[in-house]
């Protein structure tokens, strides 16, 4: 199991907790990795550090379709960009 943020860089020393039938929790490594038996049923993984960072994995919730940041970004500034045009169009 690796943990990572949605950039891909390692989530060092976060807590997996595993919820199901049995709970298991441990801390992933320098790498964002943790070791867990093969045979733990689980329903839920939740990832959480001492920050407030927190995410969740539902096991056969699809992922859902991410976004690149930089594309993100040139969206959202293209988005605010004509939001201003429109609105100097319209004060004059």
């Amino acid at each position: 199991m690796k943990a990572a943020f949605d950039d891909g860089t390692s989530t060092i020393q976060y807590y997996l907790t595993f919820t199901g039938e049995v709970v298991y929790r441990g801390q992933t490594d320098r790498e964002g990795k943790m070791e867990y038996a093969e045979e733990l049923e689980w329903d839920k993984i939740v990832a959480e550090d001492n920050y407030g960072h927190r995410a969740e994995f539902k096991k056969g919730a699809d992922e859902g379709f991410n976004i690149p940041r930089w594309l993100g970004a040139i969206i959202g500034f293209t988005v605010l960009l004509s939001m201003a045009a429109i609105s100097h169009y319209y004060s004059d």
